[in-house]
């Protein structure tokens, strides 16, 4: 197993599961990392967004976040690196687990990260959030510098770095969305340690509104203000998950008016440590409403049963596959760390 990995894009036949053109290497020497964990975007022109961690979890040397662009060049779609390797989450954080977000301002992107606190495992650190703007640069291939940008604020839309959002935000291997009225949804996953004095994190989420806010205390801070307030995900000791050796794992979840459904492993027996089993769990969470009502095709809630439905749960959604979901594209992009 190498100690660091390197990070490549390649574009992946959705019929035959085959790297249509050739890979391409987007770290550089120094934006490898041990856990790396790409995560890809793509815009509405259709070209790829990809960030990962150049960390070195076994050190308590700070690491940051790094991001590059992948054109899609058609008619023959051929990809070709637009913008090389850039550190867009700095300081003196261990910064990992990173999210890649579409904004509410067309072909933006917000980049979220959580500290890893060295030598306190499991423990949720403080979130990093920049907003970037790839179309204000020279495209190019290169790394965006004072080379290829007349100045830093034409890229960096949040100042280089980004913000180190207060306590109140802070999370544990963060998974986040955007919904359509552009709020930030978090989820931080659960830890406990094995060992005493058991230290750990239980799962939560919440909502936040980015961008507007200016204070730096409480629940609210730069870039940020809270929405919803946090809740539990899981209850008691299966909230929090044990750990397991190199473990990756984060939530996943779906926003619904009022209410997120997760899906998150948890233990099978909270007494058995890090040798016990997991289990994959499913539950809801409160969440903040929406304005206005969405029309969601081949979803049905049913609120109550009426009679001759006894048949029908109370509350359960129903979800249908329209035959349009088939007509998906022929090719899908993949971000992967070898």
């Amino acid at each position: 197993v190498p100690s660091f990995s390197d990070v490549y894009y390649a574009r992946v036949g959705w019929d035959n599961a085959r790297v249509m053109n050739n890979t391409i290497l987007l770290d550089n020497a120094t934006s490898t990392g041990r856990l790396p964990l790409p995560r890809l975007r793509l815009d509405g022109n259709n070209n790829s967004h990809v960030v990962w961690a150049a960390n070195d979890n076994t050190t308590g040397a700070p690491s940051g976040i790094y991001y590059a662009m992948v054109n899609a060049i058609p008619p023959v779609v051929v990809d070709n690196l637009a913008i090389g390797a850039t550190q867009v989450l700095s300081g003196g954080n261990r910064w990992g687990f990173p999210n890649v977000l579409l904004a509410n301002v067309s072909n933006q992107f917000w980049v979220l990260a959580a500290d890893e606190p060295f030598g306190s495992p499991g423990l949720a650190g403080s979130l990093g959030i920049t907003l970037l703007n790839p179309y204000g640069v020279t495209r190019d291939g290169n790394p965006v510098s004072v080379n290829n940008v007349a100045g830093n604020s034409l890229f960096f839309l949040n100042p280089p770095g980004g913000s180190v959002l207060s306590s109140d935000f802070d999370a544990y291997h963060p998974e986040a969305s955007i919904d359509g009225q552009f709020r930030m949804h978090v989820a931080g996953y659960g830890f406990r340690d094995a060992l005493s004095p058991f230290r750990g994190t239980p799962g939560r989420f919440y909502a936040m509104s980015v961008g507007s806010a200016s204070a730096s205390v409480g629940t609210a801070s730069v870039f940020a203000s809270m929405v919803s307030s946090p809740v539990p995900v899981g209850l008691g000791d299966i909230a929090f998950a044990m750990q397991i050796p190199g473990d990756y794992t984060r939530s996943s979840f779906a926003h619904l008016n009022g209410k997120a459904v997760h899906f998150w492993s948890g233990p099978d027996n909270v007494l058995a440590g890090d040798d016990g089993a997991r289990n994959l769990y499913v539950t809801s969470a409160l969440d903040s409403p929406d304005n206005a009502p969405v029309k969601q095709s081949g979803c049905s809630i049913v609120g109550e049963p009426r009679r001759g439905e006894a048949e029908r749960i109370p509350g359960a959604a129903v979800l249908l596959l329209p035959a349009v979901l088939l007509a998906l594209r022929r090719a899908t992009r993949k971000a992967f760390a070898r």
